[in-house]
């Protein structure tokens, strides 16, 4: 079944188990075993049946290939293995990482079929203060075209430079994997719209940086210096800081302030985080602290009559990926079933067009 070692097959079962939040108990029960099983099965000394690897694979909402592959190099480097006792902060980046490889192989799938042809990718920026981080954003602006307006959707923004996102519906943050010719990312998707397009931007900023691997803590956790430019880049990449100096300067009162922040926020689809990290070097003295609480929902309707609109929703890909698996469908190259599970369960079976030739007569 595998040319890995099976002690190796072991602990990437027993780091998906982690990584999912399943207990030895629960696994070994939909085996139809006893725990001490799951246990020699993790330390390599249990061989799994190629049925055993299935229910495996499925009790733990990851592709069979996955436990059977080893972990890429780029992020083999920057990981130690999870233990028994990793805080929950560890498990949400393992089992990031763990669909970020899942991802890898199907964009790497497509690309080697010849059904996914990548972008020409951006030589990497050198972002090294916030002058820089500012300037690679403006110029990936430009590149789009876009000049100070809103960006359109993130994921075929993505796709437009090399990077190929997936939205996934669960409780992680982002990683990204540079894979040479092009990347890939996954964003969690058990978030709000606007911290979906952050983390999707933040990912973008580090494929375009040149980095080859970032597994991103959840944002109230990563104060790295690093990750601080990597954050400057995607606030002036979402929200240039000339859009909101404009929209304050326009008011003059802390409400009309207040209201003209909102606003932008809503037009530009970001968080209250990043629409505050943009308006920082033109608020008044205390000004931030009033500003700080998070508009409700409520707020947002009487100030612009909506909510921050929908973007990245889980299951989102970019129009180029999901384009590529209908292609490979059409030709026969997957069955339904793998289309469906390539397009993340974002339609079913019956939803999938005929493949069968018309009946003219």
């Amino acid at each position: 079944m595998t040319t890995m070692a099976w002690a190796d097959v072991g602990e990437r079962v027993r780091e998906a188990r982690l990584a999912a939040g399943v207990t030895q108990k629960h696994l070994a029960d939909a085996l139809g075993v006893d725990r001490t099983a799951v246990l020699k099965v993790e330390s390599g000394d249990r061989r799994l049946s190629a049925l055993e690897a299935a229910v495996v694979a499925e009790e733990l909402r990851v592709p069979l290939t996955l436990l059977v592959s080893p972990r890429p190099l780029a992020i083999t480097s920057q990981r130690q293995p999870l233990g028994d006792d990793a805080a929950d902060v560890e498990r949400m980046r393992a089992r990031a990482d763990l669909l970020l490889e899942a991802h890898s192989r199907d964009v790497r799938w497509l690309v080697e079929q010849g059904y996914l042809a990548p972008t020409d990718r951006p030589d990497p920026w050198k972002i090294t203060d916030v002058a820089s981080a500012v300037a690679a954003a403006g110029a990936v602006r430009k590149r789009l075209q876009l000049g100070n307006e809103p960006l359109p959707g993130l994921a075929d923004v993505a796709e437009s430079l090399g990077l190929f996102v997936l939205v996934v519906d669960e409780d992680v943050e982002g990683a990204s994997l540079d894979e040479g010719q092009w990347g890939v990312a996954v964003v969690g998707g058990a978030v709000d719209p606007g911290r979906r397009r952050s983390t999707a931007a933040h990912e973008l900023a580090h494929h375009l940086a040149g980095d080859a691997y970032s597994s991103d803590l959840p944002v109230s956790t990563a104060t790295s210096e690093r990750e601080a430019l990597i954050d400057s880049f995607a606030t002036a990449l979402l929200l240039p800081a000339a859009v909101v100096q404009g929209a304050l300067a326009a008011s003059d009162t802390p409400q009309m302030r207040r209201s003209a922040l909102v606003s932008t926020a809503a037009t530009y689809r970001v968080s209250w985080r990043t629409a505050l990290a943009a308006a920082r070097p033109f608020l008044w003295s205390g000004e931030e602290r009033r500003l700080r609480p998070t508009p409700t929902l409520g707020e947002f309707l009487a100030v612009v009559g909506r909510g921050v609109q929908p973007d990245l929703p889980p299951g989102e890909t970019g129009a180029r990926y999901t384009s590529a698996v209908m292609a490979a469908f059409e030709d026969g190259a997957v069955t339904g079933e793998g289309a469906v599970r390539l397009l993340h369960d974002r339609l079913s079976l019956d939803q999938l067009p005929s493949t069968e030739a018309p009946d003219l007569w």
